[in-house]
């Protein structure tokens, strides 16, 4: 919304248009897609630490377990964000698509 405006406004001149033009409805739009992406990703991840942790070696010192766990979860990190990014272009298309076009 600021960047797409004729004219500079403030942060609180467009909440204020955009509650006056649809209420609290349009400050949620796309919010159920977002969560329908982050609800797996999430689940993934805490998933996929665990198996990390589990299989990659530790060599039984005490000394590797703070590199251990930061490998387990960039892998996680990384393989959960592979598994679901190609959800966001359709997150992103639904968050600002105009009003009612999706529904």
């Amino acid at each position: 919304e600021l960047q797409l405006s004729t004219r500079p406004q403030s942060i609180v001149e467009t909440v204020r248009r955009i509650a006056a033009e649809g209420g609290v409805k349009p400050f949620f739009q796309g919010n159920l897609a977002n969560c329908l992406k982050v609800a797996p990703q999430s689940s993934l991840f805490f998933a996929l630490t665990d198996h990390f942790k589990r299989t990659l070696p530790t060599r039984g010192d005490p000394a590797y377990e703070r590199t251990h766990s930061f490998l387990s979860g960039t892998l996680a990190g990384l393989v959960s964000q592979f598994l679901v990014y190609p959800f966001e272009p359709i997150k992103t298309v639904l968050t600002v698509a105009p009003k009612g076009q999706y529904t």
